[in-house]
């Protein structure tokens, strides 16, 4: 019996050792920028981020109805939008997406609608599909577009050029349906990452839909959800906005936790009602502080003060 306990207890810390060499350390916060305003990187209510493989940070500026521009230090580069309802104009501006080949996609929930633009604002193409309050975007390694189209309880998807392609999921709690769903993220071998605020819980699937697992409850504990916005997916890891509760979490692929960051506030590192997330190619974490009007960001290696698009910024304005 003495041996038996002995073994027992043994186990329970080889299993407390795994559990702990295996848990991530936290990001560190590197910087921010922006204030509440209209003016250069000044925000009302930004709410999407991307960043684009070349090193320029794009966020959507919903109650200015723009996009906006940044090096990856946060130095403004230009905006584009305004309100209406033309090519090029914004009623709600939500989230944004950037492809392999640097052009950029906005969703506009008020106008129904996903538009793709050049890397410097020039409206292209509109995406042909019908939708209902179109949230989320994301694009994969193949150029295609994934859309979360909230009020219609779906995902659709698109190739760069605005053709439809297929659809899935219908409205429901269980596995393959949505309620709501908000935000969607591809990794980079083609998992689909899709976030559903009203449920509080993550799905993911292959690149035709095929439902591959879930993850999340309700609640405050690492690991759970209360209105989950915001998801990245970057080398292996799922990154969610948890919204309601104030703070970053960091899984596997398969939803293992891994850790948290952040509490309700305003200072560094702190947030109120966190938005957007993207992922730079260096690994910097972006995140829309919504009701603080800024952008953080988070990495163990310091973002360039002057980045490797200094010359493409100076092109802009010769």
């Amino acid at each position: 019996m003495n041996l038996m306990k002995t073994l027992m207890m043994v186990l329970a810390l080889c299993l407390a050792f795994v559990s702990v060499a295996s848990a991530d350390v936290p990001p560190q916060y590197l910087l921010q920028w922006g204030s509440y305003g209209s003016g250069p990187g000044q925000f009302n209510i930004p709410f999407g981020v991307a960043a684009s493989a070349d090193g320029f940070i794009y966020a959507t500026d919903r109650e200015n109805h723009r996009i906006q521009k940044f090096t990856q230090a946060g130095i403004f580069v230009m905006a584009w939008g305004s309100l209406g309802s033309d090519d090029g104009h914004f009623i709600n501006a939500d989230n944004i997406a950037v492809d392999r080949d640097g052009y950029v996609y906005v969703s506009d929930w008020g106008l129904n609608r996903v538009d793709k633009f050049t890397a410097s604002g020039q409206f292209l193409l509109r995406l042909g599909g019908e939708f209902s309050q179109p949230y989320g975007l994301s694009t994969d390694d193949q150029g295609d577009v994934y859309v979360a189209d909230r009020l219609n309880h779906r995902v659709q998807k698109f190739t760069s050029d605005g053709t439809f392609l297929l659809t899935w999921g219908t409205f429901g709690t269980g596995t393959g349906q949505f309620t709501q769903p908000l935000n969607v993220a591809v990794a980079s071998d083609g998992t689909v990452y899709v976030v559903e605020e009203l449920n509080n819980r993550v799905q993911y699937f292959t690149s035709e839909g095929v439902f591959l697992g879930t993850w999340g409850t309700l609640g405050v504990d690492p690991g759970q959800f209360r209105e989950p916005y915001g998801i990245a997916a970057s080398d292996g890891d799922v990154y969610i906005a948890d919204r309601g509760n104030h703070r970053i979490e960091k899984f596997t692929s398969t939803g293992t936790f891994l850790c948290e960051w952040g509490s309700i506030g305003s200072g560094d590192g702190q947030f109120e009602f966190p938005a957007g997330l993207a992922v730079d190619s260096a690994g910097h974490i972006y995140v829309v502080d919504g009701h603080n009007y800024r952008i953080q960001v988070f990495g163990d290696a310091p973002v360039p003060v002057i980045s490797t698009t200094w010359g493409a910024i100076k092109a802009l304005y010769r």
